[in-house]
């Protein structure tokens, strides 16, 4: 079977879950799936290919389970005192990253997303969308504009 390209790096999206995310159960679960993936990765790829196809999320891998990670220094008897964490199946979390690689390939190739979107991207940030107004307000200033042109552009007709 010829492996879609979003299973071509498999072992990323097994990879660099943080500790304080794999609390209890989940962290057999996760130790379980990486061996499973790693020893049968065609069968994964199989159940993966199948939900992208179909479009099929299990319910299974959308619930959640609420644990309550303590803020330091607070007093246990205060509600606020607690930073909630939903923890998610491991399944599901590594059919999000698969769904998330895919679109992130898809938005920034040519032809995806423009250059002047900042939100949601990697490497550009609220300082780069205020940096671009900054140097377009300066060009502009200076005589260029932002939309070919100049500050008087009937003057260039009349030379």
């Amino acid at each position: 079977m010829c492996q879609p390209s979003f299973w071509r790096n498999s072992e990323k999206h097994t990879r660099g879950s943080k500790s304080i995310l794999r609390l209890g159960r989940t962290e057999y679960q996760y130790s379980a799936i990486k061996i499973a993936i790693a020893t049968h990765p065609d069968i994964f790829l199989q159940v993966y290919t199948a939900c992208l196809w179909t479009g099929v999320f299990p319910t299974c891998w959308k619930r959640q389970r609420l644990v309550l990670l303590p803020k330091p220094g607070k007093s246990p008897e205060e509600p606020s005192s607690y930073r909630p964490l939903c923890m998610l199946d491991t399944a599901g979390k590594i059919l999000e990253r698969i769904i998330c690689d895919h679109l992130e390939a898809i938005t920034e190739s040519s032809g995806g997303l423009t250059d002047h979107q900042y939100g949601f991207r990697k490497c550009r940030s609220t300082i780069n969308a205020i940096e671009d107004v900054i140097a377009t307000a300066r060009e502009a200033i200076a005589g260029k504009r932002w939309n070919r042109g100049t500050k008087n552009p009937r003057s260039e007709e009349r030379v």
